[in-house]
């Protein structure tokens, strides 16, 4: 239960700061509430996002359909939140 909580709070932070141009890919059943085990967006450009988040020392992986230009950002459930702060701040600053 604590990691599942734990999760839905890394969930939030992300939703909460990443910038409407980072769309959340989720499909969600209304009236749900999910465990996002991974937290992934789509961006316009997979390659171009992920060498960029690289660059600013911010490991990501591809979503599972690369075509569909999904990034699976940081969710490991030690993150603190002003670590995805950071990730988000960089994420945003992306153009």
């Amino acid at each position: 239960e604590e990691l599942i909580d734990k999760k839905r709070v890394i969930t939030k932070w992300y939703k909460d700061n990443l910038s409407d141009k980072l769309k959340d890919s989720k499909l969600l059943i209304k009236g749900s509430e999910p465990v996002l085990w991974m937290n992934v967006f789509e961006v316009d450009n997979q390659v171009r996002f992920r060498k960029y988040m690289d660059a600013n020392g911010i490991e990501t992986r591809p979503g599972f359909n690369p075509a569909q230009n999904l990034v699976m950002l940081p969710s490991g459930t030690t993150l603190i939140k002003e670590q995805v702060l950071e990730v988000c701040r960089i994420a945003n600053a992306y153009s």
